[in-house]
């Protein structure tokens, strides 16, 4: 039997009793810039990048170019993560006296 365990929180999952909420991740770098054509010719940018690229790991790149990640989340976190999936704070709001 599979065992679930919730990737937020820790907390198992009971496959039988509980709701298994799955959140896939999709990460894709561009560069709009070398997309565009509008703009003239490109040739020099990417021949700049590609020279970057020369020195960078093959693993470290391709994390850098592309990632697809899968968590598993109990009902109780799915739903804080529905709420905030970016997790942005609330603006710190600042109170001073009236002196």
């Amino acid at each position: 039997m599979i065992h679930y365990s919730c990737d937020r929180c820790q907390r198992r999952i009971d496959s039988v009793e509980d709701i298994r909420y799955i959140v896939r991740i999709e990460i894709q770098a561009t560069i709009d810039s070398v997309e565009s054509a509008e703009d003239g010719d490109h040739l020099m940018e990417i021949e700049e990048i590609l020279e970057r690229l020369e020195d960078a790991d093959c693993q470290e790149l391709s994390e850098d170019v592309y990632q697809n990640r899968q968590f598993d989340l109990c009902p109780g976190c799915y739903l804080e993560y529905k709420k905030n999936p970016l997790s942005l704070d609330a603006q710190l709001v600042l109170g001073f006296s009236d002196n």
